[in-house]
């Protein structure tokens, strides 16, 4: 484990680059930004990203093969390219839901391959999305938009047929009744059954 002590606000890229024995580590409050692969290929097992974080850069957290949890205390606007591609939580199993409050841009492949995600909720804040940033997440049916339409790189969505967009009454920039080669459809009434 690391002791990071607290007035630090930037975590330099690279910096515990290939630390595979590293385990925990606690950032402290007042970070700002995490760089370029700072965690890449450690041995991380959960994380707690303080709320006074704003940017996580890319690969921040890639390859960390054992990171099965990740705590997001708010405030984060970035979420880089590849940040969590290859960690057992965000890749291929396990996270089956995400909350992007407050977050402005998502980066390519952010969450490729989280094949457990059936939906994402993006809400008024997200002004851009990166190429694959969901790709191959196939049980995704559908893409609730709450604000206007962002900003989208290729191949963000790669779904099967059922996929669908929700968008918002009141958004913006969005074509009915396809955009971006997705259908897309109003809101309607959610119906909840239980045994």
């Amino acid at each position: 484990s690391v002791p990071i002590l607290s007035g630090l606000t930037t975590l330099e890229p690279a910096v515990f680059l290939n630390c595979r024995s590293l385990e925990t580590v606690e950032l402290p409050p007042g970070l700002t930004s995490i760089g370029n692969s700072a965690f890449q290929s450690t041995g991380l097992k959960s994380i707690t990203l303080p709320g006074t974080l704003t940017s996580l850069g890319d690969s921040a957290f890639s390859s960390c093969p054992d990171l099965e949890s990740v705590r997001f205390e708010g405030g984060l606007d970035t979420i880089g390219d590849s940040t969590f591609r290859g960690c057992v939580a965000f890749a291929s199993t396990g996270i089956d839901s995400i909350d992007l409050s407050g977050v402005r841009e998502i980066g390519s492949g952010a969450f490729a391959d989280c094949s457990q995600l059936t939906r994402v909720v993006f809400p008024k804040s997200i002004r851009a999305i990166g190429d694959g940033a969901f790709a191959r997440c196939f049980r995704m049916a559908a893409a609730v938009f709450e604000g206007d339409a962002p900003t989208v790189g290729k191949n963000v969505f790669t779904q099967g047929p059922d996929f669908k967009v929700i968008v918002s009454e009141t958004s913006k920039g969005f074509t009915v009744p396809r955009w971006n080669g997705r259908k897309v459809s109003l809101p309607g009434a959610e119906i909840v059954i239980r045994n």
